[in-house]
């Protein structure tokens, strides 16, 4: 089911990156070549590797803390034999499940201006951003309902 959802997360992102490629194109007065994105994606990756702080975002926080607490809890049942899911690989997911939200995000609202530019109508765009914000925000506030307040650091 991970995999599932992580490939979906990538084929959402490509998708969009396909579709914002023309608008970027058009914006820069260049022509974007294939080995110009695989660059941009290495350097940016990079740089997110080199700086591993702890994120310590807002959005989802709540929900990554149960995840951890689960993972540890479901690891002192098992014994010392079990497999135990660390609090790192919750942490990873969740940072990339934020980040390319937030690049789905910031590539919509691209494709958005740019069929204002247009002439063309941009409110069903950005309607399926403030949607996409509204069903973020509904988590975190039914995981608080639920679950209540543990966004605090560790676990």
């Amino acid at each position: 089911m991970a995999l599932l959802g992580c490939a979906s997360i990538v084929f959402l992102s490509v998708g969009y990156i396909i579709r914002t490629v023309p608008i970027l194109e058009k914006y820069l007065g260049r022509r974007i070549r294939f080995w110009h994105l695989v660059t941009a994606i290495i350097t940016i990756t990079a740089l997110l590797d080199t700086m591993t702080t702890p994120a310590h975002a807002i959005f989802l926080g709540g929900l990554q803390n149960f995840f951890v607490n689960l993972a540890q809890q479901s690891s002192q049942a098992g014994g010392s034999g079990a497999a135990t899911l660390d609090a790192n690989v919750v942490g990873l997911t969740f940072n990339i499940i934020r980040g390319a939200f937030l690049l789905l995000v910031a590539a919509a609202s691209l494709f958005a201006y740019n069929q204002a530019q247009q002439g063309n109508d941009w409110r069903p765009i950005v309607t399926q951003v403030g949607l996409a914000f509204a069903i973020v925000i509904a988590i975190d506030v039914i995981t608080f309902i639920f679950i209540g307040n543990s966004t605090g650091a560790g676990g």
